[in-house]
Parts: structure tokens; sequence; C-alpha cells
């Protein structure tokens, strides 16, 4: 690959961009990496200061042809912030590649190069082949992502079949072996995406089980528990509810009496699991790593508890689904049928708009659309919010009120739409 030499070409041309980009082999090398200690300004305005031909400063980084270190993505030498690759060689020795943070920053989105970096800095080496981490849409700035989001904002039926791809790409490739694949989303449970539309309502869709996790500061009680109501009502499963173990405020300690105070059996009670502090952000970057690994270490058992209960309620809820088919021919009695001639019964796991999700033979669930409907989900479809949030409220207001003789809003108002609706003209009650 053709690089600037500083040192001859003193004219070189400045702009960064003008660089030439190195071969594909040499950038796409799959090297993991991890923070080192920075230097000081005051330390690089020393260095630029020297009297040589071969260095010069751009943009805070410093160039020198022959004292540098040459930087994996831009090939030039460069003394300036690196990051190192951990990957161990034969020898048992580290990798010696240097890479410009910067230039890392400048060829990947900063915030999810922090990201996906935080996550492969802390991931076991033995473990680096066995986990894909993927990022299917990335945020310049840390707001919501209606904000974030630049023109032209993807529409949202763009987005769910992104996910879903990559969700159908990864269950392909978890076949042999099996797998766990794990979304997460930007923001809170009724955070809006690109489009404005609010999460809880995008991701009704999928209907992925939810790991929840709750807010154990101050003011987090109700955050956590309105946040829970939010995806009961649309109709989600939570088996699992994280909270950081905050002994000032001992969040944890409240919800979990609360939700098994409030047990319902036809809904799931989700498993509370606190989950200690991590320490506080050091100034320097390889304690932080140095502390964060030993906190990880520290949780490895809680992390474990965790996993076993997601993989148990898993379990359950498909060993439920294969049964439920013999089941219902032995106890369920069907009107217009004729209960010897039922060859096949169609297990539905949930319904949403016009789709029914059915559970099949080869123990996946499908999407099957609802030709025969009901009189009222032609119209609104399955899962509709806005009658579960109405349904709900007139529950929590009025209960069941026998009608004779009484009224209430709710009635009343009914009446009066029939009236003048159907009843146009020729019914006056």
């Amino acid at each position: 690959t053709p690089r600037y030499n500083l040192r001859k070409n003193v004219n070189a041309p400045q702009l960064y961009t003008s660089v030439p980009k190195p071969s594909k082999t040499s950038r796409d090398s799959p090297h993991k990496i991890r923070y080192v200690e920075k230097s000081s300004s005051k330390t690089y305005r020393r260095m630029a200061s020297r009297n040589h031909l071969g260095r010069r400063t751009y943009g805070g980084r410093i160039y020198d042809s022959e004292h540098g270190t040459t930087c994996h993505q831009c090939r030039q030498k460069t003394i300036e912030d690196k990051v190192q690759c951990t990957n161990v060689l034969q020898d048992g020795s580290l990798c010696k590649v240097m890479m410009d943070e910067r230039c890392l920053v400048g060829r990947i989105d900063k915030s999810v190069n922090d990201d996906l970096r935080f996550v492969k800095t802390y991931l076991p080496e033995k473990f680096n082949s066995l986990i894909k981490l993927e990022s299917l849409y990335k945020y310049e700035k840390a707001v919501s992502p209606h904000l974030a989001i630049n023109n032209p904002i993807p529409k949202d039926e763009d987005v769910l079949n992104k996910i879903k791809g990559s969700i159908s790409e990864s269950y392909n490739e978890s076949l042999k072996d099996g797998g766990r694949l794990f979304l997460e989303t930007a923001g809170g449970v009724n955070s809006p995406i690109m489009s404005g539309t609010i999460q809880s309502e995008f991701y009704r869709a999928l209907r992925l089980p939810i790991i929840l996790v709750g807010d154990s500061n101050l003011g987090g009680i109700s955050t956590t528990i309105s946040s829970y109501e939010s995806l009961t009502l649309r109709g989600y499963d939570i088996p699992t509810l994280l909270l950081f173990n905050n002994e000032r405020y001992n969040n944890h300690l409240f919800i979990e009496k609360y939700f098994n105070e409030n047990q319902n059996s036809s809904i799931i009670t989700p498993k509370i699991f606190p989950i200690s502090l991590p320490p506080p952000k050091s100034e320097n970057d390889l304690s932080d790593v140095k502390g964060l690994e030993e906190y990880f270490d520290s949780n490895d058992e809680n992390f474990k508890a965790i996993i076993s209960t997601l993989e148990e309620w898993h379990d359950n809820r498909f060993n439920r689904l294969d049964e439920m088919e013999e089941k219902a021919k032995e106890i369920v009695w069907w009107p217009f049928t004729q209960h010897d001639k039922v060859d096949g019964v169609n297990v539905i796991d949930s319904a949403y708009k016009d789709l029914l999700i059915s559970y099949k033979d080869d123990s996946n669930l499908g999407e099957t659309f609802d030709g025969s409907a009901s009189w009222w989900t032609q119209g609104l479809g399955h899962g509709n919010s806005k009658l579960t949030l109405t349904a709900s409220y007139a529950s929590g207001r009025y209960g069941h009120i026998l009608f004779p003789e009484s009224i209430h809003e709710p009635s009343l108002s009914l009446s009066e739409s029939l009236l003048d609706g159907v009843g146009k003209n020729w019914a006056n009650r």
C-alpha cells in the first residue's frame, strides 16, 4: 500500500482523508483491541515542537515517519493515543499491531464503536469465536432515537424486517450447536424508535420475552412498576427483572415484595435478580478495565443464575405448547364441531393485528393469517393497545356492575352511539 514519506515530502497533503486507504486484507483483519493509558496534550505539544522534518501535527494527531508506530488503520507512523491488539501469538506473546484510536472512531461510529469495543474488551478470549455482535442501527448522539436519526427516517416495516432477518440468520446459524439471542433496544419501554412509534408498540409484532432492567435509584420503584405494567398490558412475558443492589434505596427489596404480594395466576411473575453496583469509573483506562474485569468475575454466579432462569422458563413454555393439542382433544368441547373427526388442533401462542402466532410440529412458532377472524377483530385486529387500555380503564374504574335499573358512563355512551348509528331513524331505545 502506498504511504507518504513525510521526511522527503514536507508538502504532503494535510487532509487526513487524503491518506491512501489500506488494502482490504489489512483493514479488515480480526484484531481484538483494548484501551491503554493516554498521553496528555502537553506531551503532544512538546513532541510536536521538536525540530524534525518527518514530524507534523494535524487534528491533534502527531505523525512521525521515523519514530512513530504504524497505525493498523491509516498505515502511517503515528504518535497518538493507541489501542493495542490483544490476540495471543503462537509464541505466547501479544500481537504487536497498534491502532490509532481516532482512526477507529472515524471508521466506525463512535458510540457504536464504544459499545462493541466494550463487549469485546471484557469478553473472555476463549469465547471470542462463539459470540456474534451486530449493531443494526447506529446513532451519533446519545439522545432518543427519534432525535438522533437523520433523514430519511426508516419506516417501521423496514426496521422490523431488518430485525426479523437478523434473528432468522442467527437462528439458522445456531441449528447445529444451539445458542441464545439477546436483542438490546435503545431507551426505555415507552421510548420512541426512529419514526416516533413507542418501543412497546413497535416490538409487539415480535413478542419476544423481556429481560426488564429496572431502576435502582430514587424514584425507580415507580418507573420499574410502570414499565412492567406497560409491557404486561400489551401481552409481553417478563420472566426476569434485573436491578442494581443500591443499598441506599433497596428498590429491589420493595419490588420483590410487591410482586410476591400481587401475583396473578394468569400472568408470569418475574424473577428478580439484584446485581451489585459496578466500581466507580476511573480516569485511568487500564485501571478501569481491570476493575470491571474483577467486577464481572465477582458476578459470574449471578449471571449464570439469570441464564438458568431464562432457560427454565423457555423450556416450560415450549413443553406446555407441546402438550396443548392432545390435552385440548381430551378436555375441550368446541361448538359446531364433530369431535370424533378432529384431526389437528391449531395451537395459538398469541395473536397480533391480522395474524395468529401458532405453534407447529417442528417446535417453531409461525405466523398464520387469520382468515376467519371474529366480528370485531376484522375491524380492529388482534392485540389492539387502544382497546386493551380502554377495557383496562373500564375494568379498573367499574369492575363488573349489574345493569338493571342502573346507569354509568360506558353504558349511556354506548346506548347513544347505537341510537345514532345502527338504530338511527327506527329505534328510540
